[in-house]
């Protein structure tokens, strides 16, 4: 595959990309009363193996593949196209976060810096807890573990990914809403910017 190849495939998956999430923001927004962050994930949906996947798998898999290149020699290569896209959506979630913070009102927060901890506080041990006592219930019924990982093991690692949130998914809400600058969105923000930091440090 060519470079020119690559860019014709990268602009015809952006293309299909962007005009489904308008579409399905459109609509969501009117007959559901929907954010465009939670109409844009409908349509990540949409566009993978869940949906467009089902009705035309092979469309799907020439939009977006995933099976390597096989070359004239006969050799496997990884399919590029992918790993392009991929490293461009998360160039634009980086900038996007630093947009984000550039509105935060790191001068409110410190006025209610206790309500922060302590909502980040709740935030960390209630889902690390739930998702401790559910990773026996897991180690005991099913194949989610390999033999060699302990039940302690299970519970650490399922009760820290369980702390995890979406924060760039809450940021967009509350910018969409409005409520960034308000005071419960930046102690929403704040506080999750805190979970997110504690938990990726206890999941490492």
């Amino acid at each position: 595959m060519s470079n020119f190849d690559l860019v014709i495939q990268l602009f015809l998956q952006l293309t299909v990309i962007l005009a489904t999430c308008r579409v399905v923001t459109i609509l969501g927004r009117r007959y559901l009363g929907q954010t465009d962050v939670v109409c844009e994930m409908i349509a990540g949906v949409m566009l993978g193996p869940s949906l467009l996947g089902l009705i035309a798998p092979h469309f799907q898999q020439w939009l977006f593949p995933k099976l390597p290149i096989i070359t004239s020699l006969g050799d496997k290569i990884p399919n590029p196209s992918m790993s392009i896209l991929y490293a461009i959506s998360q160039i634009g979630l980086v900038i996007y976060m630093f947009l984000i913070g550039l509105e935060f009102n790191t001068k409110l927060l410190k006025h209610h810096i206790k309500s922060a901890n302590l909502l980040s506080a709740a935030g960390i041990i209630t889902p690390f807890i739930l998702g401790a006592i559910a990773s026996f219930w897991c180690y005991n019924n099913g194949n989610f573990f390999l033999p060699k990982v302990t039940p302690w093991s299970a519970a650490l690692y399922l009760g820290a990914s369980m702390t995890i949130t979406a924060f760039p998914m809450l940021a967009r809400i509350l910018y969409e809403r409005g409520l960034a600058q308000t005071r419960f969105g930046t102690l929403a923000l704040g506080a999750a910017s805190v979970d997110d930091g504690v938990a990726w440090c206890l999941l490492a």
